[in-house]
């Protein structure tokens, strides 16, 4: 009677482990692996690692701030931005300067603007701005593109100094100034393209860092390379 007693406890016991295990394989079911293999692609495809880096043309898509991001001060033909607020700083990668800001026209970066910026990686100016000051961009650890508006004349002295990941820089046709160690220090860019109209160079990098300088053959950077035994290839 007790081998009988014993042999249906086992039997209840070897019962219970396969319905167990049977339970664990129903609810590991394929549609759910699937649904979970698929979300894991689009965590992955969403991750800033994966993002599809900023270019030029992208870069004009990007939609513009509005006009409380920035501080400014009015001058005699508009305003000058001089500053950005933090809460905007420390969350804007694109910086998509504004044409105008409360009715006011933005013809100015003022010095010292966006200095020291961690976050923006590329900057583009609208075409009211015809002025940038001195040090407007310079120590930003991520910036990588600049393209400047259709009417800026001047760039101001240490515009983009100790901007290490600055690889590309869009300037305009009737650009006249680039001020004294305007991209000094910008390890990234191998490069540069210098507009004709540009007059006044003042040394615009370190020539012990030298740059390959694009120009026009006839042009005052053509010029200015060849004698100081630059890199340099005509436009």
């Amino acid at each position: 009677m007790k081998k009988i007693i014993i042999a249906i406890l086992v039997l209840l016991t070897m019962l219970g482990s396969f319905a167990a295990c049977s339970k664990t394989e129903s609810t590991e079911n394929p549609d759910s692996v699937q649904n979970t293999e698929e979300q894991e692609s689009k965590d992955t495809e969403n991750s800033p690692s994966s993002a599809k880096p900023i270019t030029v043309d992208s870069l004009k898509n990007e939609p513009q701030l509005p006009d409380d991001a920035f501080y400014y001060e009015k001058t005699e033909d508009g305003v000058a931005i001089t500053g950005f607020k933090i809460e905007y700083a420390e969350n804007t990668k694109y910086l998509i300067i504004p044409s105008t800001i409360e009715g006011n026209t933005v013809t100015t970066i003022a010095k010292g603007a966006f200095s020291n910026n961690k976050v923006i990686s590329a900057i583009m100016l609208p075409d009211t701005v015809t002025i940038v000051e001195d040090t407007a961009f310079n120590l930003m650890d991520n910036l990588e593109i600049f393209v400047s508006g259709a009417n800026i004349k001047e760039l101001g002295e240490y515009l983009f100094i100790y901007d290490k990941k600055l690889h590309t820089v869009i300037l305009n046709d009737g650009l006249e100034t680039i001020g004294l160690s305007c991209f000094s220090a910008t390890d990234s860019l191998t490069e540069i393209e210098i507009p004709s109209s540009v007059t006044n160079l003042q040394g615009m990098f370190n020539i012990a860092e030298p740059k390959t300088v694009i120009a026009s053959k006839d042009s005052p950077a053509y010029q200015w390379a060849v004698e100081n035994e630059l890199p340099v290839k005509e436009k």
